[in-house]
């Protein structure tokens, strides 16, 4: 049976390239695939459609192929010579999503990119990494915050982190 692991992946592609090269640097592509998941809310999905300007009703899988981050990450995993798999779930709580894909496909591991927040961002946002934590029944691997700065062409343009 071959090993999988799962990756999450947002909407920002140094993070997913960040995320990418851990795997390659971790794992061994003739013993491990890498899964790569993107969690639409409702709201992205439509949104995602019309800036794309696709007509009919296409895939979750379809559309999380088509985002940059995903893009990215996979692009990175192939060159190393990982078997990868895009998958795109709908749902408005990522973290109970991201446990539903790990379960349903047996993964081995996850890989995920943190940010900082303060403790009322928690609060106020929740953390879908916090509840991953509590919550995986297999080990996660964890990116610290500024892990994305080498694929970022300067620091300016990663996403505000809350102190």
């Amino acid at each position: 049976m071959s090993s999988q692991v799962l990756v999450p992946v947002d909407n920002f592609a140094p993070w997913a390239r960040s995320v990418a090269k851990t795997v390659i640097e971790m794992e061994s592509s003739d013993e491990m695939s890498v899964r790569l998941l993107h969690v639409f809310d409702e709201g992205e999905h439509q949104s995602t459609i019309d800036n794309l300007a696709i007509d009919g009703d296409p895939s979750l899988d379809e559309l999380a192929a088509r985002k940059s981050a995903v893009s990215a990450a996979k692009a990175l995993l192939q060159e190393a010579d990982f078997t990868t798999d895009i998958e795109g779930v709908k749902s408005d709580k990522p973290g109970k999503a991201i446990l539903s894909t790990a379960e349903e496909h047996d993964v081995d591991r996850l890989y995920v990119y943190s940010r900082k927040r303060s403790p009322v961002g928690k609060a106020v946002f929740g953390s879908s990494n916090q509840y991953l934590l509590f919550n995986a029944d297999v080990p996660i691997v964890v990116l610290p915050a500024d892990a994305a700065a080498e694929y970022a062409p300067n620091r300016e343009s990663l996403p505000e982190i809350e102190k």
